[in-house]
C-alpha cells in the first residue's frame, strides 16, 4: 500500500545509501591474503583486520557466516571463484548493496512521489529464506 515519505523515510533511505556504499569502499579498499602460516587475512594498506568472530575465537568451530567478509572482498575485487569459495552469501550481500544505490538514490531524488511498502507477509518470507539460504549454504560449505 503507498503512503506519502515521511522525513523519517528520508533519513532512513539516506543511511541505507551511505552504509551501501560505505560497504562497497571498505571492500574495494581491503584486500584478502595469507599470512606466514597461512591463515587467510583481511588486510588493508599493510594491516590486518582482526578477527571479526567472536564465536570463532571462543569455540574454533566457524560460525554460519564466517568467511562472508572475505566472499565480499573477493566479490568486490572481481574475483567471483573466489569470493564462492569464501562463502556463497558474499555475493548477496555485494547484490543487495549494489541494488541499494540505485533504489535509494531514486526514493530520495522522488521524496514527493508516493512510496510503494513491502507487504508484511512477503517481507517476513523474505527474511526467512535468506536466513535458511544462510545457513544452507554454510552447512554445505562445512560437510565439504
Amino acid at each position: 500500500m503507498p503512503s506519502d515519505p515521511q522525513p523519517r523515510d528520508r533519513w532512513c533511505d539516506a543511511a541505507v545509501l551511505a552504509t551501501a556504499v560505505g560497504l562497497l569502499a571498505l571492500a574495494a579498499a581491503f584486500h584478502v591474503d595469507r599470512d606466514a602460516a597461512g591463515r587467510e587475512q583481511v588486510r588493508a594498506g599493510g594491516r590486518s583486520l582482526p578477527p571479526l568472530c567472536v564465536f570463532r575465537l571462543v569455540t574454533d568451530v566457524p560460525c554460519p557466516t564466517c568467511g562472508v567478509t572475505r566472499s565480499v572482498v573477493a566479490c568486490v575485487h572481481g574475483d567471483l571463484d573466489e569470493a564462492c569459495a569464501h562463502h556463497a552469501f558474499g555475493l548477496v550481500v555485494v547484490f543487495f548493496a549494489l541494488f541499494q544505490i540505485p533504489y535509494r538514490i531514486a526514493l530520495l531524488a522522488f521524496a514527493g512521489a508516493r512510496r510503494w511498502e513491502f507487504p508484511a507477509a512477503w517481507r517476513d518470507r523474505l527474511m526467512w529464506s535468506a536466513g535458511t539460504a544462510l545457513v544452507v549454504t554454510s552447512v554445505v560449505k562445512y560437510c565439504r
